[in-house]
């Protein structure tokens, strides 16, 4: 059999997680190659241990070419069609299905054909859909409510259909929300703090919002990379939730982060809808990785806004308290 390079490989590397991922597997000493849509890398220099290539993942064909070629000992799948809260991908379904689920099949397969590749699968907390009563675990029931969870779903199943038949070690780690300052913005946490970033600039700023009534497990992007790398070394062929294991309520969230710069939130958010709180039970259950990994998530969701406020605002809690 054809010896595999001592090399990783991140499939999505412009996103958020692919970028953290891949500059804690740098910190680690490894070399990896990151592909990407984008003409060049967006987050991290090439340098003699990183290198980049523009390789669109819906594009089979080009995609198992690149992994015969370039032999990964592992592979890291972070690439997915995604959207906020709304999203319509039944707009994009063809691509959504070749990104989310075949892809995943065309890594298994070479995986399957070199039997000592380490290969691990980024999945979502929408994959046990919204209609939640307890803590969610690595044994909780899916269920799939869009397109997206059903791709999602579908992948998850594929990969433990290859584990169990052909004994591989793969892993398929289920993350919840998690944000940083490469967060794309049109999602809730980018958005609060757009909206706080504008209120300090302008005390008359106002912001529509759907809500501030639900309830989320939101963690530092950075952190769940650091820890994906971790579960990635220890080369267990199990599945984890990642996850703070904190519940926090939205409102109470935004309240907090508006009332360190003395603003008001009320003042500034309008809510189109005042909903009924629902899934107060509700909770990412995280002990398989703090028991394992001994994992406790570095930074609050708080301190997460407030670097994002600094990082693409130049706005410090520091900064404006000395104003």
């Amino acid at each position: 059999m054809e010896s595999l390079n001592n090399l990783c490989l991140v499939i999505g590397i412009n996103g958020q997680d692919g970028s953290y991922l891949a500059e804690s597997l740098l910190s680690q000493g490894k070399k990896v190659l990151g592909i990407g849509r984008q003409k060049s890398s967006k987050w991290i220099q090439e340098s003699d241990r990183f290198n980049y290539k523009q390789l669109d993942v819906s594009n089979i064909k080009e995609l198992v070419s690149l992994l015969y070629e370039q032999l990964p000992y592992e592979i890291y799948h972070v690439a997915a069609v995604h959207g906020p809260a709304g999203y319509n991908y039944e707009k994009k379904w063809e691509s959504v299905h070749l990104v989310n689920t075949i892809s995943v099949q065309a890594v298994l397969e070479f995986v399957k054909d070199k039997n000592n590749c380490r290969f691990i699968y980024l999945s979502s907390s929408k994959a046990f859909g919204t209609n939640l009563s307890s803590g969610i675990n690595e044994n909780s029931p899916r269920k799939s409510e869009c397109i997206y969870s059903i791709t999602k779903n579908a992948a998850t199943d594929l990969m433990i259909y290859y584990r169990k038949k052909f004994n591989l070690c793969i892993s398929i780690l289920w993350t919840f929300n998690h944000e940083s300052p490469r967060r794309s913005n049109d999602y809730f946490i980018p958005i609060i703090v757009d909206c706080l970033a504008s209120s300090i600039k302008d005390p008359s700023h106002k912001k529509e919002i759907f809500s501030l009534n639900f309830y989320s497990d939101w963690s530092d992007a950075s952190d769940l990379m650091k820890l994906t790398s971790n579960i990635s070394d220890s080369r267990i062929a199990e599945d984890f939730i990642l996850a703070s294991g904190i519940k926090v309520l939205a409102r109470d969230l935004v309240k907090d982060l508006f009332s360190r710069f003395n603003l008001d939130y009320t003042n500034h958010i309008i809510e189109k809808e005042s909903l009924e709180l629902k899934n107060k039970n509700w909770f990412a259950d995280i002990s398989k990785v703090r028991d394992l990994f001994n994992y406790q998530p570095e930074h609050t969701i708080s301190e997460v806004c407030l670097k994002i406020l600094d990082s693409n605002y130049g706005i410090s809690l520091k900064n404006n308290n000395s104003q």
